[in-house]
Formats: structure tokens, sequence, C-alpha cells
């Protein structure tokens, strides 16, 4: 890949090479305008950030892939290139599934993850696929749509001047057409045994929101109850894009949990 097409796809802004590598990893649909928040904050602090985005999405014009593995491996590839040793994986959605390959894998020497709106088994409905599939432009906004309370559908996000529904539809529709199917089928298909979750022992830190519909509480509490060495945390009032619907509740959450 040309240094050239990297600096579209890839933003790596290399601070301090003493403290862990902040690496974001979007879900599905999604690419890096999610983290700028988030990642501008840790920037400031010190930290050297990544966000790579996956084929197919945002300004990545390679090939989607289709499985939650293979995403883990392109991502796990180009971290190795760098010159960093350690990492702290923070990611969302279908991303928590890639942050859980490239944890079971143990080729990156981790040492902690952050797994944001996750479920495991990441299960997907049949009506959403085949929506996705005969129209993606409206899966998208119907996503988005169970993705966020009523109240902060009609007032927005607290983020002044933003209407969450619409930054969001514009964000997901840079999607290449029929990712979103690949990236759900991903989701539904990725599987790790109890046991493999079991020897991930890295420290996690799971975050969930109380009114998220994509990705329950439920499902959340029971990967924790698996994991080895995790712990949760509830946000409430909140659905499945936290880093917009409560940002600086997330911000110290994971600033707590990093020790930052």
């Amino acid at each position: 890949m040309k240094r050239k097409t990297l600096e579209k796809i890839i933003y790596y802004q290399n601070k301090n090479n003493k403290k862990p590598l902040i690496v974001f990893i979007s879900g599905a649909a999604c690419d890096q305008t999610l983290w700028g928040f988030q990642r501008r904050y840790y920037s400031n602090k010190d930290y050297s950030t990544f966000i790579m985005n996956l084929p197919g999405h945002g300004s990545n014009n390679e090939k989607a892939l289709k499985s939650i593995e293979k995403m883990g491996e392109y991502i796990t590839e180009n971290l190795k290139k760098l010159s960093h040793k350690k990492f702290i994986l923070i990611s969302h959605s279908m991303g928590t599934l890639i942050s859980l390959y490239i944890a079971s894998k143990k080729v990156l020497d981790i040492e902690k993850m952050v797994l944001i709106g996750t479920a495991f088994p990441m299960k997907v409905s049949a009506f959403l696929l085949d929506l996705s599939k005969s129209d993606q432009s409206l899966a998208i906004n119907n996503m988005i749509k169970w993705s966020i309370p009523e109240r902060k559908e009609l007032y927005g996000s607290q983020l002044i001047g933003m209407r969450l529904h619409n930054f969001l539809y514009r964000v997901m529709e840079e999607t290449k057409k029929g990712v979103l199917l690949k990236d759900l089928m991903a989701c539904n298909k990725f599987k790790l045994s109890n046991q493999l979750l079991k020897n991930i022992d890295i420290p996690t830190c799971i975050i969930s929101g109380d009114k998220d519909i994509m990705t329950p509480v439920t499902s959340a509490d029971y990967l924790n109850g698996v994991l080895s060495n995790s712990e949760m945390k509830v946000i409430y009032d909140c659905g499945h894009f936290h880093m917009f619907e409560h940002p600086n509740n997330l911000r110290n959450i994971i600033s707590k949990f990093i020790g930052v």
C-alpha cells in the first residue's frame, strides 16, 4: 500500500513512544469520524493515537472484508509496522469483536481494552440483514433510529449544535454500497469459545448504555461474566452512540480505567 493511500485511511499521531498507543476501532459502517473528540482529548494528554478506516469504510476504497477475523488481521498487520510495542484498544460495537479477536490471538502486547456498546454473541436480526441487502441507506437510517433514545433523537447529543441522527447518517452513508451487509453478517457469524474468552486476561472495561437496543446491557453483562479480568460500567439515559450522547461521561470512565 502506497504511503499516499495510507495517509487517507490511517489517522496516526505519534506523540510519545513511552506510553502505550491508543488504538480506536470503529463499528459497522463507521469510520474515524466517530472518534474525533476522544482522540483529540488523549492526544492532548500526550498519548499517541491511531485510527484506521477498514476497507470499504470512509476514505478506504479497498475491497471490504467479510469476517471479523480478517478485519482483526488487517489492523494487527498495520500496527506491527509501527514503532510502538504496547497498545490500548478502545472499540465500539463491531469494533469490540475485532478487539476480542486481536486479544485472543495474543500477537500484540495489549495493556488494556475498552469495549463500548458490545454484545457477545452479536446477533443481527434477519430483518436488518435483509434490509441491508435491499436498501443500505434505509437500513442505516433504521439502525440510527434504534440506536438513539427518543429524547436524544429530539434534542440531539451533548455536543452543541449537532443533530445526532443527521450527523451519524452522513457519516455512515460514506460506507461503500454493500459493506453494511458484510459488516452485519461478519458480526452475526463471529464466534469465540468461552475458553478462548476466558484466556483473555487483559484488563478490560465494558461500557454499556442502559437504553441501548442494538447491544443491550444483558448481552454486555454476559460477556463481562465470561471474561476473566473485566469490569462493567453502565451509562444511564444512553443508547448505542456513547461517544456523542455522553462524551464527557464516557471519557471519564475511560480515563479512570487507563490511568490518565
